[in-house]
């Protein structure tokens, strides 16, 4: 419960926005539509805004945040990326010799410095 002038702040990913440097496009659109669905709503930090007005929330703001990294172990480990490719293979949504082919293009671009990943964060305040 928040009380009277409280101040409530959240921040969502927005899964549909996500890309990965390189990958075949397919490959990259299958498996993050996968981890999107993964969740009730993956798409939640772009709707923030519109569920805190609705709850009454007065001066609300928005900040959509780019999340850039280029380091391919960070992005494993902060966006639990071998639990998902796991899933992702186990529910037949990409074949193994798709995902090991990505996953050793990932692997040479990132030795060479030339791995990227980006997609939208979202925080969102309001005032009770």
């Amino acid at each position: 419960m928040l009380r009277p002038s409280g101040r409530l702040v959240a921040i969502e990913p927005d899964w549909d926005t996500f890309i990965i440097d390189p990958g075949d496009g397919e490959t990259v659109r299958k498996f993050f539509h996968f981890c999107n669905d993964q969740f009730p709503d993956g798409s939640t930090g772009r709707k923030l805004r519109r569920y805190f007005a609705e709850r009454n929330l007065r001066n609300v703001t928005i900040h959509p945040e780019s999340l850039v990294m280029h380091d391919l172990e960070s992005v494993f480990r902060l966006m639990n990326m071998e639990q998902f490719i796991s899933s992702a293979t186990e529910n037949g949504v990409i074949p193994q010799e798709e995902i090991d082919l990505w996953q050793n293009e990932m692997k040479r671009a990132d030795e060479k410095n030339q791995f990227t990943f980006a997609g939208m964060i979202f925080v969102v305040s309001g005032q009770k």
